[in-house]
């Protein structure tokens, strides 16, 4: 059958305020939750929506006014792999607790500055959190020379610490600015980034001291960069797109 012909949209949410737009949305593992992160002409806030009733979804509760500094597009969110947590990423690490949305809005715990050393480029997909729930990576700086993925414990979600800043040179790759997307084997020790035409691959295993294990130019009768790229849950095969 054709599956266009039987997609249709069984409910939507709007907000009253139309100058509000969305900056990012996560949902929780159940789908009954959804996480709005919104841009106002004045501010950031968070909207949690039930979606128990995906025809009828109504606002649980909001936060107060979050302050994320003066670049407020791309913010990403990951959720905590107990869905207790939280994190907003962009110049600065917010962890919210979100487990009793009954009594209130979220509760912020901690905040972490990230020290911009680099030309920072944020960009949707940039930030992962590893399969054990104990990391985040994060696509962080870029100069002409390298691209940097900053590496984040959340293990102790009240104190999270940066661990270290993985530099790659871009020189043992293309001329572009950016690398792109991530996936960590199910070990949480190997990490993966998708760059343009190559895949880099990361020991992960000490997150104090990543090491650079190689790359491989997936496509190699082309310069066009490669769009996605997921690993097979046995971690032995990688698909791209």
């Amino acid at each position: 059958s054709n599956l266009s012909q039987n997609i249709s949209v069984i409910g939507q949410y709007a907000k009253e305020e139309e100058e509000d737009t969305i900056n990012s949305l996560v949902v929780s593992k159940d789908g009954k939750t959804g996480y709005i992160l919104y841009n106002s002409p004045s501010e950031n806030f968070l909207e949690v929506i039930d979606f128990s009733d995906p025809q009828n979804p109504t606002k649980k509760t909001s936060s107060p006014p979050i302050n994320l500094g003066e670049e407020t597009a791309n913010i990403n969110q990951v959720l905590s792999k107990d869905g207790h947590y939280l994190f907003i990423i962009q110049s600065k690490l917010l962890i919210y607790n979100i487990t009793d949305l009954i009594s209130g809005p979220p509760v912020l715990l901690t905040s972490l500055a990230l020290p911009i050393e680099y030309h920072f480029v944020p960009l949707r997909s940039q930030v992962i959190l590893s399969p054990d729930g104990k990391t985040l990576f994060m696509k962080d700086g870029t100069t002409l020379n390298y691209f940097t993925t900053r590496i984040i414990d959340v293990s102790d979600v009240k104190n999270p610490k940066i661990q270290s800043d993985f530099h790659f040179p871009s020189s043992k790759l293309t001329a572009s600015y950016f690398g792109r997307f991530f996936e960590v084997l199910s070990d949480s020790k190997t990490l993966y980034i998708l760059r343009d035409t190559h895949l880099i691959v990361v020991d992960v295993s000490n997150n104090a001291s990543p090491r650079y294990l190689g790359a491989i130019k997936i496509l190699n009768n082309s310069n066009d960069p490669v769009g996605d790229f997921r690993l097979s849950r046995d971690g032995l095969k990688v698909y791209v797109s």
